[in-house]
């Protein structure tokens, strides 16, 4: 019997991993100086770049796109001094 190949995770899988770890809610195996085997939350760098990623998948850093038609608006505002005011009458 030939063994099964591992099938891809799902982009649902992925997204629900990538929000558990940068939510620091699981943990994974990692042997200690004395060779006992503890169970470590993820680090911060690893938080971050999972959060990175799900920023991006969700466009949460990019600049909302100009609506098309929309035109730029540029005002101008002059201050005057009060000696550059002509007297009144």
């Amino acid at each position: 019997m030939a063994a099964r190949k591992p099938r891809p995770a799902t982009p649902d899988q992925l997204l629900g991993a990538l929000s558990d770890i940068a939510l620091g809610r699981c943990s994974y195996p990692e042997t200690d100086k004395t060779g006992k085997v503890i169970q470590q939350m993820p680090d911060v760098s690893a938080r971050l770049k999972a959060l990175e990623l799900l920023g991006k998948r969700y466009r949460l850093f990019s600049e909302p796109a100009a609506e098309p038609g929309a035109e730029e608006l540029r005002v101008t505002v002059r201050v005057v001094d009060q000696l550059e005011r002509e007297p009144p009458g």
